[in-house]
């Protein structure tokens, strides 16, 4: 999460909530791939850019976050070793 354009819009403002809801700080426990969406070509599979963007949401949120990656983060990607360096 987010794996669609309406959840990249969505994580703002859940983010913008914790605060509100009394979150004091936020774990996020990956899975920011979709891995469903396999494509002949791998480098397109676990780019990273998507990474960037995710974090770039992240860094906004108004309390204290840490993220975890999720297996379709590094271990489902072609490239593990490559894609555990986006972090």
């Amino acid at each position: 999460m987010p794996y669609t354009h309406e959840d990249e819009e969505m994580l703002p403002v859940q983010l913008r909530n914790l605060r509100k809801a009394g979150g004091e700080f936020l774990v996020h426990v990956g899975d920011i791939i979709d891995q469903k969406k396999k494509r002949k070509d791998k480098s397109l599979v676990c780019p990273e850019e998507r990474y960037e963007m995710v974090s770039n949401i992240l860094r906004k949120a108004p309390i204290k976050t840490f993220i975890l990656p999720g297996d379709n983060d590094w271990n489902d990607c072609p490239y593990p070793d490559e894609a555990m360096t986006y972090w």
